[in-house]
């Protein structure tokens, strides 16, 4: 008995990724409503409106695209000392050949 090479499981999983792809490629080369063509496949159109509906609602989280966690208030106002002081790198030292080693030859 022999079996198909693809299934119906390869074939999901290729419609997956064939999705996902369009989707990311929608993403990376979105374009403005009046410039889309209709005729695009349905995927990439779908997530291009996903965009559209994502840029006009406001933006509920400032702190994330600013770049910084902020922290809980405090009143706590501290500066610490230096844990350690920095010493000065320690170099390893190599020792001259003796002189009996090159009289041998």
């Amino acid at each position: 008995m022999t079996r198909s090479i693809t299934s119906a499981d390869d074939t999901s999983s290729n419609d997956i990724v064939k999705e996902l792809r369009l989707r990311r490629w929608a993403r990376e080369n979105y374009v403005p409503v009046e410039d889309r063509d209709l005729t695009w496949h349905a995927i990439v159109l779908d997530e291009m409106a996903n965009r559209d509906a994502e840029r006009t609602q406001p933006d509920l989280t400032p702190a994330a695209s600013a770049g910084y966690v902020p922290l809980a208030p405090t009143e706590l106002y501290q500066l610490h000392e230096p844990q350690d002081v920095v010493r000065e790198p320690n170099f390893l030292q190599i020792r001259q050949k003796s002189s009996v080693a090159t009289e041998w030859f």
